[in-house]
């Protein structure tokens, strides 16, 4: 299980959503993932040809990307992704509300 992201509030959502998602599959360890640099499952850079939000758009959004191995069984990859998005958006949630009190 690994992930990467972009903009602002990408490191602590996506932070959140691996190691939620680590209760199905584990949590990738290694220095590189596909290629590329990573660190406890978040890889550091983006690759071309994922899709994305113009970077001229403003407000700039936030991306997160879950990824799961693809040998896993299947069950265990929906598992792990909707342990991830259950995690973000409750961090999400969490600092929704501490910005705007």
């Amino acid at each position: 299980m690994d992930g990467f992201g972009g903009g602002a509030l990408n490191e602590g959502l996506l932070e959140q959503g691996v190691v939620a998602a680590a209760r199905a599959l584990r949590r990738s360890t290694g220095a590189q993932i596909g290629g590329f640099t990573a660190s406890h499952g978040i890889i550091e850079s983006r690759h071309d040809g994922i899709l994305s939000a113009q970077a001229d758009q403003r407000p700039a959004p936030f991306e997160i990307v879950l990824e799961t191995p693809h040998h896993a069984p299947m069950r265990r990859q929906g598992h792990a992704f909707l342990f991830g998005l259950h995690a973000i958006l409750a961090e999400y949630r969490q600092l929704e509300c501490t910005t705007k009190t």
